[in-house]
């Protein structure tokens, strides 16, 4: 992948592939979301078993039921984040 990982803003699983979420733009690459984050370090934080954000785009957290929250985005982009990960990723944004 050649742009800067600063671009991120949020990633998505697709079984062996992850789509990297860019400024306006999608980028396929074939590897898993596990790899990917140990590759990326502290900068992006898990938020779902399918997905995982860059934490300095995060606006805010809200609350959907059961524990759930979505996760709001600078650009306005919700992903979603389930009740496994959420604390971890409130501690995240705390740091």
């Amino acid at each position: 992948m050649s742009e800067p990982v600063a671009d991120i803003e949020w990633l998505q699983s697709a079984d062996n592939y992850v789509y990297v979420h860019l400024q306006g733009r999608s980028v396929l690459m074939r590897r898993t979301l596990e790899a990917l984050l140990d590759d990326l370090g502290p900068a992006f934080a898990r938020t779902h078993r399918s997905a995982a954000v860059a934490l300095a785009r995060v606006r805010s957290l809200r609350p959907r039921g059961k524990s759930d929250a979505m996760v709001v985005l600078e650009s306005g982009t919700e992903v979603p984040c389930s009740r496994r990960h959420r604390s971890a990723l409130v501690q995240h944004l705390k740091l």
